[in-house]
């Protein structure tokens, strides 16, 4: 029997193919167009936009809604802001949306090269000592795996 790691992440299995936990976004890698084209339709536009930290998703749903055509898919570490982020997405039946719980540095690792068209990074490292340099996802290697993506 396997431990969770919290009640919300638990609660991550009850939405199917709008909430990932980490290694089932990485089996994604490669496979997001087809995905949203798939779960979006013919009106799907090929774009796929990403905003790390994207908290409860509030946001990401905002924009989503004006652009029924492109996917959007949303990053954070936390299970909780996934979890309430995904109940926002089906209330809304937003089918250009995906969300998923990962560290912004497995970038690479989740969506490939040339995947995706936008990174959105809107509240930056919260580590401002020198000492904490090391924890700062807005860096060199994040930095060049963003560019890779991109």
């Amino acid at each position: 029997m396997t431990l969770s790691r919290s009640k919300s992440a638990e609660k991550l299995n009850q939405f199917p193919g709008i909430a990932f936990d980490d290694p089932a976004a990485m089996g994604q890698r490669g496979q997001w167009s087809q995905f949203f084209r798939r779960r979006i339709g013919e009106r799907f536009d090929g774009r796929i936009i990403v905003e790390v930290g994207c908290f409860d998703a509030a946001y990401l749903c905002r924009i989503a809604t004006k652009f029924p055509g492109t996917a959007f898919v949303g990053l954070d570490w936390k299970c909780k802001a996934i979890v309430d982020g995904a109940v926002r997405v089906v209330d809304q039946n937003l089918n250009n949306v995906a969300l998923v719980r990962a560290r912004g540095q497995d970038l690479l690792k989740i969506f490939g090269e040339a995947a995706i068209d936008h990174v959105w990074i809107f509240h930056p490292d919260p580590f401002a000592g020198a000492h904490e340099l090391k924890n700062r996802l807005i860096a060199g290697p994040f930095l060049q795996d963003a560019h890779v993506a991109l």
